[in-house]
């Protein structure tokens, strides 16, 4: 739905005034086997919903608000196992250091079992930004290179996984 389609219902002041109702269009995201381009989408989620595949048509970024994840062509990806506001994706080669092969980056604002989307390659180091996104902070060690453990503390934090050449 787009929201051409939805009525304002407001006088049109420059701002609207809170002494008075306010009909503002939804922002629930209700998807069900979408064509977008050229991709058929199944989607449930809050304000907005982007993602990336690769040339196999691979997961290879995602970004949603209160979901679990999404379904593209049929394949699902179920990245979460509650609904939350959830990033994974492959940072590109030009925005790395020379001697990383790859860089994923996941945040999540739930704990649980976050499910990755493409099977890693190996994982050589696993660092947790500090809230201000500016330094490492800690670094973590990863057994399962098809999911990872949020756990409570790792809440709204980015963390960043590391494959040198």
């Amino acid at each position: 739905r787009h929201y051409y389609e939805v009525e304002e219902n407001w006088s049109g002041e420059f701002f609207r005034q809170d002494d008075k109702e306010n009909h503002y269009p939804p922002t629930w995201i209700d998807l069900e086997k979408q064509e977008i381009e050229n991709h058929i989408i199944t989607y449930k989620g809050d304000q907005c919903m982007s993602y990336r595949i690769d040339e196999n048509s691979n997961l290879i970024g995602f970004a949603g608000y209160s979901t679990t994840g999404i379904a593209i062509d049929g394949k699902e990806y179920k990245l979460i196992e509650k609904p939350g506001n959830i990033l994974f994706a492959k940072i590109h080669p030009e925005r790395i250091l020379p001697d990383i092969k790859e860089c994923w980056i996941l945040y999540s604002n739930v704990s649980g079992r976050f499910t990755f989307p493409t099977k890693l390659g190996p994982i050589d180091r696993i660092i947790v930004l500090d809230k201000t996104l500016t330094y490492a902070e800690k670094e973590l060690t990863l057994e399962d290179t098809e999911r990872f453990i949020i756990e409570d503390w790792l809440k709204e934090r980015y963390i960043c996984l590391i494959n040198y050449k």
